[in-house]
């Protein structure tokens, strides 16, 4: 028995209430039920029922999750720092005593909230807003294309030897991985973000409604009715999409998601692709807030490769 399967089987021995919360938060694990507290704790940590876990989570819950696998717990709203959201988190079995379980570290990736570990060699928060007081124009679009969500830059060609580039691996602003890769750093990152850990904007206002909702629920439902009878969603729904979509979970890709609101206006998102279940695309934007997607509402997708710096001018 792994030790993660023994502490989540120690918690649930430990209350009989919080078995039945598992079962009630978790209805997967219950086809079939489990044979006994063992095979629940085992099968909660699997990878398949974690990621179906994840991708119900409400935003401030993933935003905690998120914040916990990047160790920045620090920068949580006042609001979310408290004990409540990580027992509700153990509660679901997705953290084991006090961390977060393998699997749910693995299903966040590696730069969970954009952000790279911590580096013993990391600058302080007042030589970092010093030293991106003076950057070039070229300096501060490869800083922010980097903080915008893979903090990864590549080269195909190798790092060049002199210009801009060097300048900022030389402040200490990025950090030479190896001969093809540049990181930029927790403290590059968060102060280009401004300190936060991602974009938290509030959800922009709802358009007015101008025609009444009876006129738009009678042309919905003939609507409906035509497009059942030309095939429906196996018809309509593309499956160079489909493709897409699972390159994207298999390979733990970004990506650039256009998108059909309810209020009938395009959407576009760089997110993670969590799980394709139930006819929704299960994902979560770099802030750690969750999106849920129908497929028929997917406009397009575009897979991200990881930032290339070798097509921005380094002299």
């Amino acid at each position: 028995m792994s030790e993660p399967i023994a502490v989540l089987h120690d918690q649930l021995r430990a209350s009989e209430q919080s078995v039945v919360h598992l079962l009630a938060a978790r209805p997967d694990l219950t086809q079939p039920l489990p044979a006994d507290l063992l095979d629940l704790a085992a099968r909660s940590l699997s990878p398949a029922s974690t990621l179906v876990a994840i991708a119900t989570l409400d935003d401030e819950l993933l935003l905690v999750a998120s914040a916990m696998a990047a160790d920045a717990c620090d920068l949580l709203p006042q609001h979310l720092s408290g004990p409540e959201p990580v027992d509700e988190l153990r509660s679901l079995g997705l953290i084991i005593g006090e961390k977060l379980s393998p699997q749910v570290l693995r299903a966040l990736g590696s730069h969970p909230l954009g952000l790279a570990p911590r580096r013993p060699g990391d600058l302080d928060e007042e030589t970092t807003r010093a030293r991106l007081e003076h950057l070039d124009d070229d300096s501060r679009e490869l800083l922010e294309r980097l903080s915008a969500g893979n903090p990864m830059g590549s080269f195909r060609h190798g790092i060049p030897a002199s210009g801009f580039l060097r300048d900022l691996v030389r402040t200490g602003l990025l950090v030479v991985i190896d001969d093809n890769h540049l990181l930029a750093p927790r403290p590059t990152v968060l102060m280009v973000r401004g300190g936060l850990l991602g974009p938290l904007l509030p959800t922009p206002p709802r358009p007015a409604v101008t025609t009444p909702p009876q006129a738009l629920d009678k042309h919905a439902l003939a609507s409906l009715a035509a497009w059942l009878v030309d095939g429906g969603v196996h018809a309509k729904y593309p499956p160079r999409i489909s493709a897409l979509l699972a390159d994207a979970v298999n390979a733990d890709r970004w990506v650039r998601m256009v998108h059909a609101r309810e209020d009938g206006s395009v959407q576009i998102d760089v997110v993670r692709v969590l799980l394709v279940a139930q006819g929704s695309a299960h994902t979560v934007r770099r802030a750690g807030r969750r999106l849920t997607v129908p497929l028929p509402r997917i406009v397009s997708l575009e897979l991200l490769e990881p930032v290339l710096i070798n097509g921005l001018a380094v002299d």
